[in-house]
């Protein structure tokens, strides 16, 4: 009997076995049904571009094993799987969307995607946004404050330094200058008829200037908040083999013939601040650091570091800003004076130290109450860009690159002003939660993102003895 039940187990054991088999795919290329099959990774690398008024194209990088890819968006932050406007789906690693699915100009759009297997689908992806800014010459309309920073190889005595104008542009873009500042000193504004002094707008952005200052080497493009216009210029010096080269940066202000008040020290109390700053002249080479700026407007600053490595803060010093122009100065350095930008995030200031070497400053400013967060998703997008150069070799570039959300950052197009163009290979970028940017590769390199983030601020070496700092805005 005992010899019957253990035959009998046996084969219920076999038979067992055999289903086990069976439903396991054993032999007939089945998949083992009762493991829930694991979603794919989320994709990385996800970057969206607007290739013309009509078409914008989403892309990322491959997924291991996924089948199809779904791309969610809509026009408000927050987009997921499942608060989202529209989802569409692809087995490509890119969705264009075009014709009918026409996105529309002057809207921005943000993006995550998913990647599918097995009727899996992914966590969503990093979100990315896109915005196609249509530009038209009233965008141009209004009054600027405008700096000029320059470098160079053996400039001319009137080059030295900076330049900074308060200008009025027309409808038409004609230009009248209601204030004129080298660096060396105050000065009345040079007497121009406004039709010799002109400024056009094209739809893509490009600013172009014509008249007795044609600028027929500038060139100038408009960030997409229509707020800030940044750009390059060389000059040719008073002798063979001299030159200056120059950034252009235009801040849309206030309008100059009601001067009325914009601007408070609320602006400035109780704000952290980034800054990167390119020095010329007697003393070349680039700074970048951090700092406070307390109630009564005292301005501490934390670190500071140049090329050498970290350096020792100056002193602290009290600020004052311009209710009606918002110019910031201050009570100890009485060479420095920076403008405030409408959106009261940033200040374009220069200094000098009276010994030949002359400052650009860019202030980036936060409220600490309430700090804004980046993620990688933020830096993804397309920059144009403009950079200057002073050390060994003086230089000027500018172009248009595509950072991804994994910080590689590619150029689509990059003007020398020594080499023409260039291309170079991709770097990566990488940014934490304050908004610092650096790059892997190089250790130089300092960025920050500003706090609407449209504009990354950087400083770095291009060779050696050779710095740089440039403005890319979205």
């Amino acid at each position: 009997m005992k010899k019957l039940l253990r035959s009998f187990g046996a084969v219920v054991l076999m038979a067992f076995l055999a289903v086990s088999m069976s439903a396991c795919g054993g032999g007939d290329g089945n998949n083992w049904f009762w493991f829930p099959t694991t979603p794919p990774d989320a994709p990385t690398g996800v970057v969206a571009i607007f290739n013309n008024s009509s078409s914008a194209t989403v892309s990322w990088n491959a997924v291991a094993d996924a089948t199809s890819y779904n791309v969610y968006y809509a026009e408000a932050s927050g987009v997921s799987k499942t608060v989202h406007d529209v989802m569409v789906s692809t087995d490509g690693t890119s969705y264009t969307f075009e014709g009918a699915e026409q996105l529309a100009v002057d809207t921005t759009y943000y993006f995550v995607v998913t990647a599918v297997k097995d009727s899996k689908e992914s966590v969503e992806s990093l979100e990315v946004s896109a915005k196609y800014t249509t530009f038209a010459q009233t965008d141009l309309e209004g009054t600027w404050n405008v700096t000029l920073f320059y470098t160079g190889i053996g400039v001319p005595a009137n080059y030295f330094g900076w330049l900074k104008l308060n200008v009025t542009l027309d409808a038409a873009g004609d230009a009248t200058i209601n204030y004129y500042e080298p660096s060396t000193g105050v000065a009345p504004p040079p007497t121009v008829d406004p039709d010799d002094f002109k400024f056009t707008i094209d739809e893509n952005g490009i600013v172009t200037q014509t008249g007795i200052y044609p600028g027929n080497t500038s060139h100038n493009v408009m960030s997409s908040n229509k707020e800030l216009i940044i750009g390059t210029d060389t000059i040719s010096g008073n002798a063979p083999d001299t030159f200056v080269q120059v950034i252009r940066i235009f801040q849309k202000a206030p309008d100059w013939g009601t001067m009325e008040e914009s601007f408070s020290d609320a602006d400035l109390a109780n704000k952290s601040f980034v800054f990167h700053v390119l020095s010329s002249g007697a003393l070349q080479g680039w700074a970048y650091g951090a700092g406070t700026i307390d109630a009564g407007l005292v301005s501490t600053i934390s670190s500071i570091f140049d090329p050498t490595g970290a350096g020792t803060p100056p002193d602290p010093e009290t600020l004052v800003i311009d209710p009606t122009t918002g110019v910031v100065t201050s009570t100890t350095d009485t060479n420095f004076a920076g403008v405030m930008t409408l959106d009261k995030n940033m200040i374009i200031g220069t200094t000098q130290d009276g010994e030949g070497s002359f400052q650009l400053r860019v202030i980036q400013l936060t409220d600490p109450a309430a700090p804004p967060t980046f993620t990688m998703g933020d830096l993804a997008g397309v920059y144009n860009f403009s950079s200057i150069f002073e050390g060994t070799t003086a230089q000027w570039q500018y172009g248009t690159l595509t950072i991804n959300s994994s910080g590689v950052t590619s150029f689509l197009t990059l003007e020398d002003s020594i080499l023409g163009p260039l291309v170079i290979p991709p770097v990566t970028l990488s940014m934490n939660a304050a908004g610092t940017i650096t790059q892997a590769g190089d250790a130089s390199f300092h960025g920050t993102m500003s706090a609407n983030k449209e504009l990354l601020v950087s400083t770095f070496t291009l060779d050696e003895g050779v710095y740089g700092l440039s403005l890319a805005a979205k």
